[in-house]
């Protein structure tokens, strides 16, 4: 599976037709390289090992991989989803009517009373499914339901032959789908299975009615068994069903004109299971004998190979690192010993006359600049001083002198207030600074109100801030 179908959603669900004696896989190509407009379509069977499956159920679950495998050898990979089909005999299948006020979730309710009163096994050994009628105005319901272990058989064999089934359903359902029948004729289908069995249906409005097998060892009552149908179901529903042969029935011509194959008959289960996976996933709303529904199956199936892909894109992108570490390692080992090489070689050079004198006036630069930067260390740097000052001295205070006489000294600064209570908060305002530390301002000239003149000293907390660093 390329990248490209994740993000595109592109994925060919293939149509597989499991029966005792062979299984069919038919699908169409809408992914067709060329870009032509009518997708390509493509059948093959392979005969199955006898007694690998009887009556349905897989004795031989190695054989049937085997077989799948084999089948799907020349598609070198390019499925793996499928609509799958299984013999009809493996199901219970029952078309429920209800009255037409029940809908929505009274439906619900009244299909888990029926299944819970008329399914013949008990609901917790079986997979079942159902799907309301396309004419709801009949309120009719088609009830499906498969042993969990023959179900599970299957989707093992499957999973083995790295297939992930995206539905499973009856083989009478595919041929349905693709089956060229009237829509309001009663159709009795007459099928004949490789293993002598034989299966009577009804089919109405491209649904289900009736569903009956007759084992190989009651085959010769065929034509009895045909008669009592046709006449129950004219007792219950006052029409007598058309009989056909199953070997009889031709393709509907939207699907065969894209099928394509002759003949028809043996095909029609494993291209309508095809036709199935030719719908969109957020589409299909069929039934199905698996764990899932349809929709929440493959996007289950998506997710896992999803996950394969990352996993593989990871150690992918882990080895090409890795890769890239070593030739990096390599040339970087490979530039060090050329650069000791040439360094070896630089060594090996004889020392210039002036060598000498260059490295003297190089240390005499040294020792100059060293100098340099001890007597800028021993400056103090008084603009930090100056700018607190200004910042914590407020309206009404003028200074008109500082003297700073060195940084581990006290401080002074002198000048005039314009009130006694902003000489007050002046004060106040040094107190509060990080910088500042034993503040005094001495209490003079009581008898003046405004223009007070002042004198404030001060220490620095750290001297040594005053300093370059």
């Amino acid at each position: 599976m390329g990248l490209s179908s994740f993000f595109t959603k592109e994925e060919t669900i293939a149509g597989l037709e499991i029966s005792d004696s062979h299984i069919r896989i038919s699908f169409f190509d809408h992914h067709k390289k060329g870009g032509a407009s009518t997708p390509d379509f493509y059948q093959e069977e392979h005969k199955l090992p006898e007694h690998a499956i009887e009556q349905g159920v897989i004795q031989d679950s190695a054989a049937v991989t085997k077989t799948i495998t084999s089948l799907l050898k020349p598609l070198s990979g390019d499925i793996r989803y499928a609509i799958v089909t299984i013999p009809s005999q493996c199901a219970y299948i029952k078309t429920i009517t209800f009255p037409k006020s029940i809908q929505g979730k009274k439906l619900n309710e009244a299909m888990d009373l029926a299944i819970n009163f008329q399914l013949p096994i008990h609901t917790e050994d079986v997979y079942l499914d159902w799907e309301p009628a396309e004419d709801r105005s009949k309120n009719e319901v088609v009830l499906i339901a498969a042993q969990k272990s023959l179900i599970d058989g299957y989707i093992a064999a499957l999973s083995a032959a790295k297939i992930s089934p995206v539905a499973i359903e009856p083989h009478i359902f595919a041929v349905l789908r693709s089956t060229a029948l009237p829509r309001e004729e009663h159709t009795l289908i007459v099928e004949e299975s490789s293993a002598g069995d034989v299966l009577f249906w009804i089919a109405h409005e491209g649904m289900v009615r009736f569903v009956r097998s007759l084992p190989k060892r009651f085959s010769s009552r065929k034509e009895a068994e045909m008669r009592s149908i046709s006449a129950a179901y004219e007792a219950e529903r006052g029409v007598t069903p058309t009989v056909m042969a199953l070997e009889h029935a031709t393709m509907r011509k939207d699907i065969g004109a894209r099928a394509n194959k002759k003949p028809e008959s043996p095909w029609l289960a494993s291209i309508g299971a095809a036709s199935r996976g030719a719908v969109p996933r957020a589409q299909d709303s069929l039934t199905s004998l698996m764990p899932m529904g349809t929709m929440e199956a493959y996007r289950q199936q998506r997710l896992a190979a999803f996950i394969e892909f990352i996993a593989n894109a990871t150690i992918g992108i882990a080895i090409f690192f890795s890769i890239a570490f070593a030739g990096t390692w390599l040339l970087m080992s490979s530039l060090q010993q050329r650069a000791l090489l040439q360094i070896e070689n630089l060594n090996a050079l004889p020392i210039s006359a002036d060598t000498g004198a260059l490295e003297a006036r190089a240390k005499m630069l040294n020792e100059l600049a060293g100098a340099a930067h001890q007597s800028l260390q021993q400056i103090p740097h008084w603009s930090a001083v100056i700018d607190e000052l200004r910042k914590r001295t407020p309206q009404g205070i003028t200074v008109t002198n500082a003297t700073f006489p060195s940084p581990e000294g006290m401080l002074a600064v002198t000048g005039t207030a314009g009130t006694r209570e902003q000489l007050t908060v002046f004060k106040r305002s040094i107190e509060e600074s990080d910088l500042f530390t034993e503040i005094a301002l001495p209490a003079t000239n009581l008898e003046v109100r405004e223009m007070i003149p002042f004198s404030l000293s001060f220490k620095l907390k750290d001297p040594a801030a005053a300093y370059i660093q």
